[in-house]
């Protein structure tokens, strides 16, 4: 009798990689933003990358990502971050409604 190799299906849905890079690109490009360069300060903005790269980990675990599954994602790890006063209530309220609002790009990167 032939020997039948076993195929593994394909996974179905984004990579992870593809997910946590899309959102570390959106949170370089709103950290690079005027706005936001003028809104926060040097060590602020240093924390804002750890928080995306801290966003990206966890949307990367996260079968599909939504939109609601991601607005959630942001708002948990910014409740930890300002529980752990890592980044000041004052900062997180300019950059949170950042994080959301730049869903649509995300989107498209992971598509």
């Amino acid at each position: 009798m032939a020997d039948k190799k076993t195929v593994k299906p394909k996974k179905k849905g984004v990579p992870k990689k593809l997910i946590a890079a899309a959102i570390l690109a959106v949170v370089a490009a709103i950290i690079l933003a005027p706005k936001i360069k003028k809104a926060l300060p040097k060590n602020v903005q240093k924390k804002i990358n750890k928080l995306g790269k801290d966003i990206s980990k966890r949307a990367a675990k996260v079968g599909q990502l939504t939109k609601e599954k991601y607005d959630e994602i942001v708002d948990i790890v910014a409740k930890s971050y300002a529980r752990s006063k890592q980044i000041g209530e004052e900062e997180l309220k300019v950059i949170v409604p950042e994080l959301k609002k730049y869903w649509a790009k995300i989107q498209k990167k992971i598509k």
